[in-house]
């Protein structure tokens, strides 16, 4: 038959959770089987044969708590502890336990996208390096690339490979020239320079299914050198292109200097001494 707690013990078992959960030796994770789009929180957590779950709302000081744990194959279960305000908790501190619960798994969760997102990042570079293709499943398991350092390393890759032959690329819209596309193993990756100056460059990796995730960046970067490799124009190009059109101009204003110097000597030694 479940037992119950008094103050006394609910203050010490969840003193004891605080702590456990502070230093990473109790493990919370969000219940499923709870809609995470409210405003409370449902997580649960395992440790030997117990098991605990927790119920806290974001706004206000309303708490719920049950520990489950079976004695000779029958649980024995408390009746859960409901808290809706300080007073009635009397000192138990499920505020600091809500607070703890939620780092913890936020931090977990960041850790696993980080250990995902370099999981995927392989994957991404293998495809470059090797057009080695995705399974259908590696192509679910992908996550976008997780920091900026990571994106460098891709677009070097794509600056390694278009520079070797090993990518080209296809204008998606000439004649402007301003997205260029390439696929490369399950992977479609595309650059292309915004309409808007002050947006910079973008690239995608695209899945099958569509966009995966994208980057953006501006003026000297690694990926203004891509969009430049591939064909669009940057401001390098821009002012290579002007450099070349002021040189072409000077050259002709100096030819036409040239041309009316020899037609003045020509029309002089046409025209015959008056005596």
């Amino acid at each position: 038959m479940p037992y119950d707690f008094d103050t006394t013990e609910w203050t010490k078992l969840v003193e004891k959770v605080l702590t456990a959960t502070e230093t990473g030796q109790l493990v919370w994770e969000i219940d499923p089987n709870f809609d995470p789009s409210t405003n409370a929180r449902h997580f649960r957590a395992y440790k030997g044969q117990t098991s605990f779950t927790f119920f806290g709302r974001f706004r206000g000081f309303s708490y719920q708590m049950s520990v489950r744990r079976e004695i000779g194959g029958q649980p024995a279960s408390e009746k859960p502890i409901k808290v809706t305000n300080k007073q009635s908790a009397q000192g138990i501190p499920f505020d600091l336990l809500f607070r703890a619960i939620r780092e913890q798994v936020r931090r977990n969760e960041a850790q696993a996208h980080l250990r995902a997102a370099a999981a995927s990042l392989v994957k991404i570079l293998g495809s470059i390096d090797h057009g080695t293709p995705l399974t259908e499943e590696e192509q679910l398991s992908l996550v976008c690339v997780a920091t900026d350092d990571d994106w460098d390393t891709v677009i070097d890759r794509l600056i390694n490979a278009t520079r070797t032959g090993a990518m080209t690329w296809v204008a998606s819209d000439p004649p402007e020239g301003q997205t260029y596309t390439s696929e490369r193993g399950s992977l479609r990756f595309v650059v292309e320079k915004d309409p808007i100056p002050e947006h910079g460059f973008v690239l995608w990796i695209d899945l099958e299914e569509g966009d995966f995730c994208f980057t953006r960046q501006w003026e000297d970067s690694p990926l203004e050198t891509l969009a430049e490799l591939v064909g669009i124009h940057t401001r390098n190009t821009e002012a290579q292109f002007a450099a070349m059109a002021k040189a072409a101009l000077l050259e002709d204003i100096l030819s036409d200097i040239d041309l009316d110097d020899q037609s003045e000597s020509e029309a002089s030694a046409r025209t015959p001494d008056c005596l």
